[in-house]
């Protein structure tokens, strides 16, 4: 707890290795920190007594402004026992004792440039713009020979990166850097079974990128080791339980089917429709289906439905057993990481296809404003193949419903 005259500012109290960060006296401090280290609360106590005892500005710069916005009602809310006045265009806190505290989103840093603040919080630098840091923030510091925390979690070896490497260096240019790595479990008040059951469900490389706090030289892979699973022939239909995954296609895109043999999670079969009418669509959809069902058993027709919920309405119209599935950032990240998982741990088994191949090499993850994971193919790529093979392992999955299965009541049944 900070005090003033009369007035407090509560605050959590910090644990050892986030006190320790607190009293080293470098001016540019960068944290890689693995999600629940609590960066935030570093950041805040850094600001408070500067904040509450000074004459100066100090800067909390996010992101976007979306990110942004977050921050500021956070802060509104810590400081709002020692606020004198507040301005929400400027996101602007006057504090007693005569500092001033404000909100900054990365996307806009221009609008930094000729300030003369005595600190900055750059919140999730990972994800800024170089230039936020060199061009304004830094010049910026100057004047008053201000201070800087670089708090992030990775994203692979870029601008973040860079700054971390000069908190390590022993160059006497770099003498006022110092880093630190903390993979998520130093923080004593987050249970340790959170960690372990993230391990455990978990993609590889999001774990050691999000909990471990590492710095991966290829982070966007996601399917890691998929040339490996990739080793069957094409198969025509035979006796078993299969599952389909439709993608369907967007004007140039393929409409994909993808066939996975449900119990031996055997990608055994794909047909890529390049036609884009629909009737002509739904014609090969039935064809592929009453081949393989008339020797073997599929149990579900797995369809994203985005794109054209009235054509998918008009197949769970038919005899075939369709189960339309909607595709959001959160649900296809679901599916995705269950792919990537299996493929990882060489649990499945898919065609040995030179354009299935390129797309599951080419597959990547990137991260939204949020900090949540976000997959799509490179830009100018397809990722129509990647899709339809994780909607139909999912349909795979026995007795498991996500979010992304739609009721049928929605298509007015």
């Amino acid at each position: 707890m900070r005090n003033t005259p009369q007035k407090t500012v509560e605050l959590f109290k910090p644990f050892d290795k986030q006190k320790m960060i607190l009293d080293d006296t470098h001016r540019f401090k960068v944290l890689a920190c693995g999600r629940r280290f609590s960066k935030s609360t570093i950041g805040k106590i850094a600001i408070t007594e500067l904040a509450l005892k000074g004459q100066d500005e100090v800067y909390w710069i996010a992101p976007t402004f979306k990110t942004s916005t977050n921050v500021w009602m956070d802060l509104k809310e810590t400081f709002k026992n020692v606020t004198e006045s507040k301005s929400e265009a400027e996101r602007r806190l006057e504090l007693t004792g005569g500092g001033r505290l404000m909100v900054w989103s990365a996307q806009n840093f221009d609008s930094i440039r000729g300030n003369k603040p005595k600190a900055v919080i750059l919140d999730e630098a990972a994800m800024m713009n170089p230039e936020v840091w060199t061009a304004v923030v830094r010049p910026a510091l100057s004047d008053k020979k201000g201070f800087a925390y670089f708090l992030s979690t990775p994203r692979g070896r870029n601008f973040f990166y860079d700054l971390f490497q000069m908190g390590l260096s022993e160059e006497s240019k770099y003498k006022n850097y110092i880093s630190w790595r903390f993979p998520s479990w130093h923080n004593p008040y987050v249970p340790k079974s959170e960690f372990i059951e993230a391990k455990s469900t978990l993609h590889q490389k999001i774990f050691a990128q999000e909990y471990l706090a590492e710095f991966l030289l290829d982070a966007a892979d996601v399917f890691h080791g998929v040339g490996e699973v990739c080793t069957l022939e094409y198969n025509s239909p035979y006796e078993g339980h299969f599952v389909f995954g439709v993608d369907v296609g967007r004007q140039n895109d393929p409409t994909v089917i993808t066939i996975w043999d449900k119990e031996k999670k055997h990608l055994v079969d794909m047909v890529r429709v390049h036609k884009t009418r629909f009737p002509d669509q739904k014609e090969i959809i039935e064809k592929t289906y009453e081949a393989w069902n008339k020797v073997g058993t599929v149990s579900r027709i797995m369809i994203e439905s985005n794109y054209a919920p009235a054509f998918v309405e008009s197949l769970m119209e038919t005899s075939m057993p369709v189960r339309p599935f909607r595709t959001t950032n959160e649900t296809k990240s679901n599916i995705v990481n269950r792919l990537a998982t299996e493929v990882q741990h060489k649990r499945v088994q898919m065609l040995n296809d030179k354009d299935l191949l390129f797309e599951f090499q080419a597959f990547t993850m990137g991260m939204t404003p949020s900090g949540k994971p976000q997959y799509s193919a490179p830009a100018g790529y397809h990722d129509d193949i990647v899709m339809s093979a994780c909607i139909g392992f999912e349909g795979c999955r026995t007795n498991q419903i996500d979010v992304g299965y739609l009721p049928q009541h929605i298509f007015g049944r």
